[in-house]
């Protein structure tokens, strides 16, 4: 059976040694479990043994009562009576749903919702008895789903089914990239993906995040912590306003960081080819808004690649009828990206 009372006690003390946890540290119930990574049945030695396939193990539907009747509704009952020993609110502590794999799946969607659904027996954790999941979890968590070209449409139905409805507070993606990702073009690409269905539905940071594993890896194209850094660092410290249109075969998403005087002093624009397509703009126009054509500006625009590091260059940035115009040097085949400065534009950490 499930140690309740180690449970408690970890939860407490790390509470009341430390009493901002709260408002920090999220407590995730395990990782992947529609996977081998929760393997209460011992297969995933055999399976590493054998090089037995591992996907015929994946969502599994006897998995569901068995992760959820023997982890997480006995850990959330012994998490919300510490929460409430040490902050005098049950629900102080922030309890995010062990991860799904995969969800760009049909087969993981499924199980995720057989999971966030399942009416809770209660032998380990009887006060939850008769209950859904998703009454316990604050944030819902799953993995790669922008790595499909479908990844907004896939979240935008969970979010639809979840977020939408009250049922949890937040979807949070936290995994994206993975093993398979190529680098920082990977990055772009995906991170646009997401800031498309977070603008889209006007979601802050406690309803949607995105964190990125396997960045580190060296790949051909750089690594994709290069490109998280780049964009994060030009971007924070903010509000931020977004658009997109198409262009050609590609995405080109804007995103405008707005300065404390309330008028846009960083614009990034994302062009974002489709899968095996090239798009041949001459110039990209952006809109720099109310103030902004009067405003000297600087550029510098980044082609990125899955075949080769990420190749900048600094470019002139014209104004014309109150808009501002760059020039493109040559066809797009992989994401490039423009990052255009207003003088005296600096790096912020808070909004």
């Amino acid at each position: 059976p499930f140690d309740k009372d180690l449970a408690y006690w970890a939860a407490r003390l790390i509470l009341e040694r430390h009493p901002k946890a709260a408002d920090h540290v999220p407590l995730q119930l395990g990782n992947e479990i529609n996977g081998l990574h929760f393997d209460p049945a011992g297969i995933r030695p055999r399976v590493e043994q054998t090089g037995e396939s591992p996907w015929k193990y994946f969502n599994r539907p006897e998995k569901v009562p068995v992760y959820v009747e023997e982890y997480l509704a006995p850990a959330v009952e012994a998490i919300r009576r510490a929460s409430k020993d040490a902050c005098g609110d049950e629900r102080r502590v922030t309890i995010l749903s062990g991860s799904v794999a995969n969800i760009y799946s049909p087969a993981s969607q499924r199980w995720m919702r057989s999971l966030m659904d399942h009416r809770i027996v209660g032998k380990q954790a009887p006060s939850l008895a008769g209950t859904e999941v998703w009454k316990h979890v604050d944030i819902l968590t799953v993995h790669y789903p922008f790595g499909s070209p479908r990844g907004e449409a896939i979240m935008q139905d969970i979010h639809d089914a979840y977020l939408k409805t009250g049922k949890v507070e937040g979807v949070w993606v936290t995994e994206e990239h993975g093993a398979s990702g190529k680098g920082a073009a990977t990055v772009v690409t995906r991170a646009m993906r997401f800031m498309a269905y977070a603008a889209a539905n006007g979601l802050n940071a406690r309803q949607a995040r995105l964190i990125w594993w396997g960045v580190e890896q060296r790949k051909p194209g750089g690594p994709g912590i290069e490109a998280v850094n780049l964009l994060g660092r030009f971007l924070s410290g903010g509000p931020l306003r977004w658009a997109r249109q198409r262009l050609g075969d590609a995405d080109a998403t804007v995103l405008v960081r707005m300065g404390p005087d309330g008028a846009a002093d960083r614009i990034l624009v994302a062009v974002v080819p489709d899968e095996g397509k090239t798009v041949s703009p001459e110039v990209i126009h952006v809109e720099p808004g109310e103030g902004g054509a009067s405003r000297r500006w600087s550029a510098r625009a980044v082609r990125f690649s899955v075949e080769r590091p990420p190749a900048s260059r600094d470019v002139t940035v014209a104004v014309q009828n109150g808009r501002l115009t760059v020039p493109v040097d040559g066809p797009m085949g992989g994401p490039w990206v423009l990052f255009v400065e207003a003088e005296g534009s600096r790096d912020r950490k808070d909004g």
